[in-house]
């Protein structure tokens, strides 16, 4: 990245020359600002691109969601999240998401694109939406508190696989023309991608509920690996 970029990408950001602060977010409060997301597209447009072969097999993939009709896209972040670390998002309620996205989807939308990590959120927006309702079907989920990764982990190319899915969510999501999404990187990443392809949102309503603030650290990846091989991948009831 030539110099002048990278000071750009940092002065957006607000964090000083802090490189895990430019991949994770604001500090603060998590939530990005139009400047930074516009500075930040540009800056992919610039230097990002797909291997070939991966980008036509996303290519592929969405337009068989998008199927030429006006889409909401819907990032539900939930799994790992649902344990309320400190200084990362609140999460909001199933209600919380159903009851937004219901009132942006009236606006002329003629289908849904969910993009989730969990099963319930799943299977709730589908008794809401019906065959309003699109997803991959092939996607990794969990039902419990503990991230996509600590599942399937015998299967070959496992952490490839991971990757690839939140890749083809988030480059689906872009090519939505509405979002409605809660404070996760993967609703930041998709409106940098669709900012560098010129584009913007129709509708735009990102649930920010604020970030917690108390003593539980959030694990490392084989932290999370091993308890949840012990078996404590904790369920609960989410509404």
């Amino acid at each position: 990245m030539h110099e002048e970029d990278l000071d750009s990408a940092y002065r957006v950001t607000d964090i000083g020359k802090d490189v895990r602060g430019l991949a994770f977010g604001i500090k603060q409060d998590y939530m990005l600002t139009e400047e930074c997301i516009l500075e930040l597209g540009r800056i992919m447009k610039k230097y990002i691109c797909l291997q070939p072969d991966i980008e036509e097999y996303i290519n592929q993939d969405a337009k068989k969601i998008f199927n030429g009709k006006r889409t909401l896209g819907v990032q539900i972040r939930m799994g790992g999240m649902l344990a309320n670390f400190n200084e990362h998002p609140v999460v909001p309620s199933l209600d919380e998401y159903v009851d937004k996205v219901k009132s942006i989807f009236e606006r002329g939308y003629g289908q849904i694109f969910l993009a989730t990590d969990d099963s319930r959120a799943l299977g709730r927006m589908k008794a809401e939406f019906g065959d309003s309702l699109k997803y991959y079907a092939d996607t990794t989920r969990v039902d419990g508190i503990y991230s996509t990764y600590c599942i399937n982990t015998d299967e070959p190319l496992h952490n490839y696989k991971c990757g690839l899915e939140v890749l083809r969510d988030m480059y689906t999501l872009a090519g939505c023309d509405g979002l409605v999404a809660g404070l996760s990187k993967v609703s930041f990443a998709a409106q940098i991608a669709k900012a560098a392809e010129g584009g913007s949102y129709s509708d735009l309503l990102i649930l920010d509920k604020g970030l917690n603030h108390n003593s539980r650290r959030a694990p490392d990846v084989q932290q999370e690996l091993k308890e949840f091989k012990k078996g404590n991948g904790k369920k609960e009831v989410i509404r």
